[in-house]
């Protein structure tokens, strides 16, 4: 099968099991070991959600806190990849392809309608800036429209959440936010990747 990564160079986005990036225990390290890109770089941090806090503040540096901390959000990963392109860091500088991979930490998705309306009022595309990152919708459509601006000869790949501990979050909770990433994905003509069958199984998650 022909390697069509090999020398690219790749962005991960997203929460803790992306954050862990090249330690041994890091999906992305083994991702990069068997399809050798020429760059890797990863603003993902644990903890992360899609959606924005109502105190938010894009401060460009998003990081983990174990108390709440309003400004670790995928916006503020956007907020970090402006300013490091903007301060021309070569690790940022260009992207072939960005993965995403958040979900699990959000509170459950909003009503369809609400989604719907990040993206349409009065029979017409909402501006951007009106979109609600307070929402599943709204956030998600910020961060994919916003890394176009910023690369836009990236591919976009949207990964839902995978199982965790049953006692910690519900397999119906993890699949109903799966099935809106899905949706959401489609609506953005974004791929998307079904984690939840990856392999990790919620009785042994831990």
């Amino acid at each position: 099968m022909e390697n069509h990564l090999k020398g690219k160079r790749v962005l991960f986005m997203g929460d803790s099991i992306t954050a862990l990036y090249m330690n041994v225990r890091g999906w992305p390290r083994y991702f990069c070991e068997i399809l050798e890109p020429a760059h890797h770089a990863c603003v993902a941090v644990a903890g992360a959600h899609w959606c924005d806090y109502p105190d938010t503040e894009y401060d460009g540096n998003p990081i983990y806190v174990s108390t709440h901390n309003p400004n670790n959000t995928m916006g503020n990963q956007v907020e970090k990849l402006k300013r490091q392109k903007a301060a021309d860091n070569p690790d940022f500088a260009d992207f072939d392809v960005i993965i995403m991979a958040a979900g699990t930490n959000d509170a459950m998705p909003e009503p369809a309608e609400v989604t719907d309306a990040q993206f349409r009022a009065d029979n017409d595309y909402l501006p951007l800036e009106k979109a609600d990152r307070l929402t599943w919708g709204g956030s998600i459509r910020y961060v994919s429209e916003s890394l176009y601006e910023l690369y836009p000869n990236a591919y976009q790949f949207i990964c839902t959440p995978i199982q965790a501990d049953d006692k910690v979050r519900g397999f119906r909770s993890i699949l109903e936010k799966g099935r809106v990433l899905k949706e959401i994905a489609a609506r953005l003509s974004v791929r998307y990747i079904d984690t939840l069958y990856c392999g990790i199984y919620g009785r042994y998650e831990k």
